[in-house]
């Protein structure tokens, strides 16, 4: 799936050369980030007017259908991660400093829980879930981990980037390292403290030649 001009639009993988075939659009006003199920039953979309929207995904065709906002209270600047069992929905509102945790129920459904605070707040943030953790960026100079235990929250110590312009983090595929990238091409990283989830102090990384 990918999202722009007010709408999304779902490709058709082929497993055997890996092309994609584009499919339907929808048309979603202001979407801002998305995420799909493990079992790719529902699709979740936010908006930058503040809401969350389901849509049931066909299992044969990928389309989406039967749009319904589930949350309307949210702020402009939005992103959205779900856990990898799809109980749990992560939704980073950093307009309003947080990031709540909804349960998944039939149909899809939201219930939100208590959320946690990231802090500071910033228009760039991106977000990293892996390992019982999720990380919060906030306007490209700190990160906040955020430690998950069944769906619950809770916030740990901001730690400062390694520059002023940090736009984007991922964590490494064991969620024993942070990385962050800046505008300058710089990257750094973070070291994870696997029993509270805390990061240390930014280190920079030598990183090869562009082409």
């Amino acid at each position: 799936y990918t999202s722009g001009s007010n709408k999304i639009r779902n490709y058709t993988i082929d497993q055997s050369t890996g092309n994609l075939t584009a499919g339907d659009d929808v048309t979603v006003a202001s979407s801002s980030d998305m995420a799909v199920l493990p079992d790719g039953s529902f699709a979740y979309v936010t908006t930058s007017t503040g809401t969350v929207i389901r849509y049931a995904v066909n299992s044969t065709t990928g389309a989406l259908s039967s749009g319904t906002t589930l949350v309307s209270s949210l702020g402009a600047n939005t992103t959205i991660e779900i856990d990898t069992t799809g109980s749990h929905v992560y939704i980073y509102d950093a307009s309003n400093n947080r990031v709540i945790p909804y349960t998944v129920g039939s149909g899809g459904s939201l219930t939100a829980g208590t959320a946690a605070d990231t802090s500071a707040s910033g228009t760039t943030f991106s977000k990293s879930l892996i390992g019982g953790a999720l990380f919060a960026l906030q306007g490209g100079t700190s990160i906040t981990p955020i430690s998950i235990s069944s769906g619950v929250l809770t916030s740990g110590t901001p730690v400062a980037t390694g520059a002023s312009s940090t736009d984007f983090t991922m964590t490494d595929g064991n969620g024993l390292f942070l990385y962050e990238r800046n505008s300058a091409d710089g990257i750094y990283v973070h070291s994870i403290t696997q029993s509270t989830k805390a990061l240390g102090a930014a280190a920079s990384v030598t990183t090869g030649t562009r082409f």
